[in-house]
């Protein structure tokens, strides 16, 4: 007797939750201009950071080596809005020549190390997170990318191991001129979303149906 009942308030609510996260997605998932930084250290180069703004635009920097060779280099980051609640960043540090010139060196890197991760404006889970070595060519060193999914916190607070680099063998002197770090993410929907919305859309179908028996 009250299944079409339920049937209508649970569509309604079904209908009003979808919409909910749709009308948000014009946002940008990360802060724009806030900043984050970018760590990277050559086991005998030495190491260095950057803090960087988050606005889509390339900014450049310069390093000096423990060999008095200073390194210029940029860094760029893209963030895609995927659609249904999910985004892509991309942050690339890069240069024109060798990133690590030492041959076989073990090289460090990480984004949003120490006090400055991504400023995250949603709540979000990291779906997906693989940092991938590009030489010149665009061809991948050691022919494959490191997923470091595991690593994040969840929610995702916009740190990745945080307050820790990623070490990686043998990287210097094999002509790595790009280091990009991929991020998968999705919307965490609030808890009480749903309900919410199932109890509203039943109070509205209760008093249309008692306006209906009115009549």
């Amino acid at each position: 007797m009250h299944r079409p009942f339920l049937r209508q308030a649970l569509a309604l609510a079904t209908t009003a939750a979808l919409a909910a996260p749709l009308s948000a997605q014009a946002e940008s998932l990360v802060l724009p201009g806030s900043t984050y930084s970018f760590f990277f250290r050559g086991s005998q180069t030495g190491a260095s950071s950057a803090v960087v703004q988050f606005d889509g635009i390339d900014e450049g920097f310069d390093t000096v080596w423990a060999d008095g060779r200073t390194l210029h280099f940029g860094i760029r980051e893209q963030e895609q809005d995927l659609g249904g609640g999910r985004w892509s960043i991309d942050i690339s540090m890069y240069a024109t020549t060798d990133l690590f010139t030492v041959p076989d060196e073990t090289v460090w890197v990480n984004v949003g190390v120490d006090s400055q991760p991504l400023q995250l404006q949603r709540t979000v889970k990291l779906d997906r997170a693989v940092l991938s070595f590009h030489r010149a060519d665009d061809s991948l060193f050691d022919g494959d990318s490191w997923d470091l999914t595991t690593t994040a916190a969840m929610p995702w607070d916009g740190y990745l191991n945080k307050g820790q680099a990623y070490g990686f063998l043998n990287v210097g002197g094999h002509g790595v001129t790009r280091a990009t770090f991929h991020f998968e993410v999705s919307a965490v929907p609030e808890p009480a979303t749903v309900p919410l919305w199932l109890g509203g859309a039943v109070a509205l179908l209760a008093w249309r149906r008692r306006a209906a028996q009115g009549r």
